[in-house]
């Protein structure tokens, strides 16, 4: 096991008190470079994984819909399942990764989204509503 300076990054010797190249103070506790760049390539490889699956998801259905490959009833049935699905897998992530920057990001974009999209169904409501009360209607 390879054991560095916290300070100046060289190598140290087991059991010494005192880095031989800066004097820094070593500290009982030592940190495995290789174990932690591990863990970090394994936290990367997690982070994009979801950064791909949410975005497929959410992209899939508008090409599939706008290439004609399903069914307008189909498409209308299956988008909003699989939206949810994307989203509820969005909040996952952003749960279990606290510490990703691009998860948090993509978890704003996405929310956001969604609140402009459930406004916009309420404006279309209402301007329906109230044209149908000018028409008499109701």
């Amino acid at each position: 096991m390879n054991n560095y300076c916290r300070n100046c990054g060289k190598p140290i010797e087991k059991n010494t008190k005192f880095c031989t190249n800066c004097g820094a103070e070593v500290f009982e506790e030592r940190i495995d470079v290789e174990k932690e760049k591990k863990e970090l390539e394994e936290f990367r490889n997690k982070e994009n994984i979801y950064m791909i699956v949410v975005i497929c998801m959410y992209v899939l259905p508008y090409l599939l819909e706008h290439f004609n490959f399903v069914s307008d009833s189909f498409s209308s049935f299956i988008n909003p399942l699989v939206y949810l699905c994307a989203t509820v897998i969005l909040i996952y992530a952003k749960i279990t990764m606290r510490n990703s920057e691009k998860i948090k990001i993509l978890f704003y974009i996405i929310i956001s989204l969604v609140i402009l999209y459930i406004i916009s169904m309420i404006f279309l409501i209402a301007t329906c509503l109230g044209t149908a009360r000018l028409m008499g209607c109701y």
